[in-house]
């Protein structure tokens, strides 16, 4: 983590949004990879259009998370967090939201059992990740692993934050084994999501750039 460190004012400057798209969708290993754009919800008709993307989605993937949702596909996280997006051919295909706190965990878990994790100073220090969705007619496996790294690049490049934690079934927390991240080995439930069992993980935005653009597969990219 020390050269990582060391080495960020360095990279930092190499974060604007074109090296974020180009390096972003490197990762997809996709012949359609250059039809993907990545980017940050904004206008009113993009959320309009994450509203319909999570319903489709939801309904057809994991209808127990619709109870989540209101009736245009938001819930009362969204109105703090930043939420990022893939489109192809100006369709959303998949969605990711970063939260600063107040977290949604928070709602499922006891304060011990969070710092057990993250330490006491977590509420300032980390962002949440939370709606990690995917379309369900999109066939690009890796799609979910470049938006993710779109959305931390483009916290690294904005914001003071460099680190990060989530909460996920054991499923969606093999998305994240390319990714510098450690978990607690306590599972718990949702009741209302059904009979899942939840992991709690955290990790570094800085730790897994640096990793990323030291990797062989990016090197082309990164020089």
């Amino acid at each position: 983590m020390g050269a990582a460190n060391l080495l960020f004012p360095t990279i930092k400057k190499q974060l604007n949004e074109n090296f974020i798209q180009l390096f972003s969708k490197s990762i997809i290993q996709h012949p359609k990879s250059d039809d993907i754009q990545f980017g940050k919800i904004s206008s009113d008709e993009e959320w309009r259009q994450l509203g319909q993307f999570r319903q489709k989605n939801y309904q057809a993937k994991k209808p127990y998370m619709m109870t989540e949702l209101n009736e245009d596909g938001k819930d009362c996280f969204d109105a703090h967090g930043q939420v990022y997006a893939a489109w192809l051919h100006d369709e959303m295909v998949a969605s990711v939201r970063l939260c600063p706190h107040p977290f949604e965990t928070e709602k499922l878990l006891t304060l011990d059992r969070v710092e057990s994790l993250l330490g006491k100073n977590y509420r300032k220090d980390y962002l949440e990740w939370t709606r990690l969705l995917i379309s369900a007619e999109i066939k690009m496996p890796y799609l979910l692993n470049a938006l993710i790294v779109y959305a931390g690049m483009q916290t690294l490049a904005t914001t003071h934050y460099r680190y990060y934690f989530g909460y996920s079934t054991l499923l969606v927390r093999r998305l994240f084994r390319h990714f510098k991240v450690t978990n607690t080995n306590l599972g718990f439930n949702i009741p209302h999501r059904g009979n899942h069992q939840y992991i709690l993980f955290k990790g570094s935005f800085l730790e897994d750039m640096y990793s990323l653009m030291n990797s062989q597969a990016c090197q082309e990219i990164y020089l």
